[in-house]
């Protein structure tokens, strides 16, 4: 136990450095902000925090009074303000999402798929999966008169506002009232109103279900009801399959195994481990099928035309370096001659050496020292990034507003090319970030290491590790924010009025509005 808890302040500690360097040299990825807006901005956040904290005892006592209606409100609030964001965010956006949405329109039109988009998902199938669950919903959006675009920005909305109710129903089960509206407000600013949530493609979905998954494995551990782990192993099946670093989640689970142990026996653990791997595997194998029969993608069609990309090539750009003096220098993101190499070469075993040779020169080149530097650099430069990359990746950045000109300079507000957004909203949006990183990072220091708070920076750090070695992005932190939140209200917020969750007392959760739910003490 001792070990864990150094172990989690080790965690702890490495989320206050990259929020200080986060603060001490504030960068979008691609444009530079304001040291001394970031600065004040995020006192001003963290001073706010401390006031509220203070105040936050009336709050906490509504949301045990009516947890089901807060919950609810505050998910209703967070939606509302996400759809009216969405068209003030739009822009002509290219890059893989444009591929996904011409793959959706031609489906929704009945035509068959154009070689370009075969081209493209023979080489990238992991997006088969989000092409087919934007599918049916833009062919029943064409039903009622709306174009695929604003059929799968509605989707992803409702996403954004599924992930709020999850988040504020998770604390509430994790007896934790008083983190109920900070979490739910912190995912609707953070997420809900960032610019990258009006381009439809995989992140929000995967977060959506990563927070689904989150709340019905912490309901079935609370409640001891069997089923919601089943709900649990679906959502995260459906997040894996479209984002593979979900994985990461599922790493975070082992830290609840213990607790089995200790309650249920070493051979239930072991069981329900081995189980859950196997069901994890073969619920991905089938999603995946799934997907490629109902977009007319399967495997065999796409082999035909090229071997998708090797692990290799993922490697390789997670390597590069752009060694670009300026403080926005990309570390382990996209590489367009490496790109360019890949795209003009079709033989497989032609594809990985080159991306071996890629790794050998990129690595030999820097050495020990240098490659500790590289890593070190580039998560700082994936977690530092309060915007998440928003509107930052092709040319995205140069795009107008889609409104009509007279919206122009309120969408100037909304958008990665308008000035009052990189002034004003970028800062906003990076400082808060920052005092979140901190102030989890803080609370990691004095909090318990319970089963879920575990749970949550083991899954963080398995992310952490997987982002150090592959091609990475800020946008690549979106699928796993709901942990990150969920952390935050466990760690940064007030304790817990009661025996909370992972203590194994008592838990309020969101079905019973002020209904208790007797949970058995953990066996000793």
């Amino acid at each position: 136990m001792r070990l864990l808890s150094w172990a989690q302040r080790g965690m702890g500690l490495l989320l206050l450095v990259l929020a200080v360097s986060a603060v001490v040299a504030p960068v979008t990825s691609w444009f530079v902000l304001s040291a001394r807006t970031v600065w004040i901005l995020t006192a001003l956040v963290l001073v706010l925090w401390w006031l509220g904290r203070r105040r936050s005892a009336p709050v906490a006592r509504l949301v045990q009074r009516r947890p089901r209606r807060v919950v609810a409100v505050g998910a209703a609030v967070g939606g509302l303000l996400v759809l009216a964001h969405l068209p003030l965010a739009q822009i002509d956006f290219g890059w893989d999402a444009r591929q996904v949405v011409w793959g959706v329109e031609e489906l929704v039109a009945g035509e068959p798929l154009t070689q370009g988009r075969h081209n493209y998902f023979s080489k990238y199938p992991n997006n088969v999966p989000i092409l087919a669950l934007f599918t049916p919903g833009a062919m029943l959006g064409a039903e009622l008169g709306l174009s695929p675009v604003v059929s799968m920005l509605l989707l992803q909305g409702l996403g954004v506002g599924v992930i709020i109710w999850c988040l504020g129903a998770t604390m509430v089960l994790l007896d934790r009232p008083g983190s109920v509206l900070p979490v739910q407000a912190l995912a609707t600013a953070l997420l809900g109103l960032n610019a990258q949530t009006a381009i439809p493609y995989s992140d929000v979905p995967a977060a959506t279900f990563v927070a689904v998954c989150l709340w019905a494995a912490v309901r079935a551990d609370v409640t001891r009801r069997r089923r919601w782990w089943v709900v649990a192993l679906a959502a995260l099946v459906a997040a894996v399959s479209i984002k593979v670093y979900a994985i990461a989640l599922a790493c975070g689970a082992l830290a609840l195994v213990p607790a089995l142990a200790r309650r249920r026996g070493a051979t239930v653990a072991v069981a329900a481990v081995v189980g859950g791997a196997v069901a994890l595997g073969a619920g991905v194998a089938a999603t995946t099928t799934a997907a490629a029969r109902l977009t007319q993608l399967p495997a065999e069609r796409l082999e035909q035309i090229q071997d998708p990309y090797p692990v290799e090539h993922f490697l390789a750009m997670g390597t590069y370096d752009s060694q670009d003096p300026s403080p926005t220098r990309v570390y382990g993101g996209w590489n367009w001659e490496h790109a360019s190499a890949m795209k003009h070469e079709r033989d497989p075993e032609l594809r990985r050496e080159i991306s071996r040779q890629k790794i050998r020169t990129q690595v030999l080149e820097r050495g020990v020292v240098g490659n500790l530097s590289f890593t070190t650099r580039k998560i700082a430069w994936t977690w530092g990034d309060g915007t998440f990359w928003a509107h930052g990746e092709g040319v995205d950045r140069e795009k107008p507003g889609l409104l009509p000109e007279r919206w122009s300079p309120v969408q100037a507000w909304f958008i990665g090319s308008g000035e009052p957004y990189r002034q004003v909203v970028a800062p906003v949006l990076h400082s808060l970030w920052t005092a979140t990183l901190l102030l989890t990072a803080l609370g990691l220091w004095r909090a318990r290491a319970r089963p879920w708070v575990v749970a949550c920076w083991v899954s963080l750090l398995a992310l952490t590790g997987y982002l150090a070695l592959f091609e990475a992005r800020p946008r690549y932190l979106v699928a796993l924010l709901p942990v990150l939140l969920v952390l935050a209200g466990l760690t940064a917020g007030s304790t817990p009025s009661r025996g909370s969750a992972d203590s194994g007392r008592r838990a309020q959760h969101a079905d019973g509005a002020g209904k208790t739910v007797p949970k058995p003490a953990p066996a000793r």
